[in-house]
């Protein structure tokens, strides 16, 4: 391996890039070194790293592999081949997308692909050897689904989600036994033509017939129920207030609340642009030698914004059941089902039959916090003064590292999560 002085003048050009280092052992071989630094900007960081190396007199070149969609960046110390390949911050492609991804993209690749694996670890083996154009891709996602398929054996839940891809790709070969499928895409960004913009659906599937299906992927537990809408704050506040406005105060109120109050955190603009790295840095020092006070104050912030959720999405009872109808259940010129993927088998969730039926009864909505939970809700669908059902929501932080909880500023994860009453 490299000696001190050789992984010391690594380390110190990761440095120059902001970056974070990490050493991968399955990348490396006897005489080849892997290192995968992460950073914001993976271009930047290049040639930062590159120019720190020049001047320390290494030679060094930048090469195209199947080890990045970026280049590399590639030197020689001694006896070994260095390779230092950048990759996406951790902020950047949260454990929560990334593990969606693996239910949603894996299965497109293997059913576009003919491959019939129903072993996790081959299965994503296999799909590593595919070209990485793929028909699935729309607009730029590919290159974003190529960092994300190199990425996915970091999720903890990796083999766990692997194998709900196994389960969706069954799926995919049974709706094409019944019906012949001739495209199908992973809408990451983009929707195909045909398919609403504002589809809920992960996965959209053409027939031979014409038709298209929109696919909604849920993973779990034989037994778990998982959100029938997983969303954020400022989706929800643009449904409901397209100007923005309302998002704007929000924000006002959290400065004046509690950032304006954490040293470091001098700007109204604390969450946008040049600020953000400022803000990072304010927050990690604040969380790390004064939890208690970090802690209340994102307590503070997580009432203040289920306290504005719950007025905006309930102060007009027409524009809730349109919400309800796109967002959560689906309905839209294509026609979205829920799919959902427990270990490698799957089946159609069909839970919200019931709230499309409420909503057609009632006359109005209202609003209550939990007593029970800092970051729970209700909204009670109510026939004049009779409650026909209750839909539970919460509103939280779903973020890791100084992007979690006051580092996630207003646009925290919202979620329902079914009927109750």
């Amino acid at each position: 391996m490299l000696n001190k002085q050789q992984s010391h003048l690594i380390e110190q050009a990761s440095a120059k890039a902001g970056g974070k280092l990490e050493f991968n052992i399955k990348k490396s071989t006897s005489r080849i070194v892997v290192y995968f630094i992460r950073a914001s900007n993976r271009a930047d960081a290049r040639r930062n790293v590159q120019n720190h190396l020049k001047a320390q007199k290494v030679v060094v070149q930048e090469r195209k592999t199947s080890l990045s969609s970026e280049n590399i960046t590639e030197f020689t110390l001694g006896n070994f081949t260095v390779r230092l390949v950048y990759k996406p911050m951790s902020g950047g492609m949260t454990e929560t997308t990334l593990n969606s991804t693996i239910t949603e993209l894996i299965p497109c690749i293997a059913f576009l692909n003919g491959c019939k694996e129903r072993n996790p670890e081959k299965l994503y083996e296999k799909i590593l050897t595919y070209p990485q154009k793929q028909a699935c891709y729309l607009g730029n996602d590919q290159k974003a689904g190529v960092d994300f398929i190199e990425d996915m054996p970091r999720s903890s839940k990796f083999m766990e989600k692997m194998k709900n891809a196994v389960a969706i790709t069954k799926f995919l070969e049974d709706e094409d036994k019944n019906k012949k499928i001739t495209k199908v895409f992973w809408t990451y960004r983009a929707k195909p033509d045909g398919v609403p913009k504002n589809s809920p659906a992960d996965i959209v599937l053409f027939f031979v017939d014409g038709s298209i299906l929109g696919v909604s992927l849920k993973a779990g537990g034989e037994s778990t129920k998982e959100p029938l809408l997983n969303t954020y704050v400022n989706r929800v506040y643009y449904h409901f207030e397209p100007s923005g406005t309302q998002i704007k105060r929000l924000k006002e109120d959290l400065y004046k609340n509690t950032y304006s109050k954490i040293p470091g955190i001098t700007s109204k603009s604390y969450d946008e642009g040049s600020e953000r790295p400022n803000t990072f840095n304010a927050l990690e020092a604040f969380e790390r030698d004064n939890l208690s006070m970090y802690e209340k104050y994102y307590d503070a912030n997580l009432a203040i914004i289920r306290n504005k959720l719950i007025y905006t999405m309930t102060k007009d009872f027409e524009t809730f059941k349109k919400y309800c109808r796109s967002e959560i259940l689906k309905q839209s010129d294509v026609p979205v089902i829920i799919i959902k993927a427990v270990n490698d088998t799957y089946r159609e969730m069909k839970d919200s039959n019931r709230l499309n039926v409420l909503l057609a009864k009632a006359t109005s909505i209202e609003g209550m916090v939990s007593i029970s939970s800092k970051q729970n809700f209700d909204i009670r669908i109510k026939r004049y003064s009779e409650v026909l059902g209750t839909m539970n929501m919460a509103v939280r932080s779903n973020k890791v590292g100084v992007e979690h909880k006051l580092g996630q500023f207003f646009n925290l994860a919202v979620k329902y999560n079914g009927l109750s009453g």
